[in-house]
């Protein structure tokens, strides 16, 4: 009996060991983006420029399984950002907001989306 113990102790020990090693290359390995510019708070010219940084995952086209970034401006309008670029916004002076996601080939959002307050002078 007490060798049936230490066995299914050994097989738990090595089972849960195993786990653990999964779960840290999964999380480094999950995807993710920054928002560059605008910085929150600052105050910019018009245009804007929109800059982000993804890491662990290739922007494409979804029909390619391939993620890509969704951000719309003030709740506006969606657009869909299929590689890695600075994008120039035209913005009226006051206060804005922009929105960006990281969408999966199902178009999903692979976790939360971030957002960026800024100013937009004359």
């Amino acid at each position: 009996m007490k060798s049936l113990i230490h066995s299914l102790r050994g097989m738990w020990l090595a089972v849960a060991g195993a786990l653990m090693g999964l779960a840290t290359v999964d999380a480094a390995a999950s995807p993710d983006f920054t928002i560059v510019s605008p910085e929150p708070g600052t105050t910019v010219r018009s245009p804007v420029v929109l800059r982000t940084t993804v890491v662990d995952a290739e922007l494409g086209s979804p029909r390619d399984g391939l993620y890509h970034l969704h951000y719309p401006v003030d709740g506006g309008e969606e657009v869909a950002l299929y590689r890695q670029q600075d994008v120039s916004i035209p913005l009226r002076p006051g206060m804005h907001v922009i929105t960006v996601e990281l969408a999966g080939p199902n178009h999903r959002a692979v976790h939360v989306a971030k957002k960026v307050a800024f100013m937009v002078s004359e």
